[in-house]
């Protein structure tokens, strides 16, 4: 499960995601990003781009 939070101070933000394994209950994979409020959309997608590449390696093996 993908859970986080967005917080604001003045022009910054700060968002948290965290890749949860809900069945089992641990934290699989974490980060923290610092953005310039400059564009929403711009720092919406560039977060999101990040939180879908970066925990590949959390994520476990599909079984086949």
């Amino acid at each position: 499960m993908l859970e986080g939070s967005v917080r604001r101070s003045g022009q910054r933000l700060r968002i948290t995601a965290q890749l949860v394994n809900a069945t089992a209950g641990y934290q699989l994979w974490s980060e923290r990003y610092d953005r310039e409020m400059t564009d929403a959309f711009a720092v919406q997608d560039a977060s999101a781009s990040a939180i879908v590449t970066r925990p590949r390696g959390a994520m476990p093996a599909r079984p086949e």
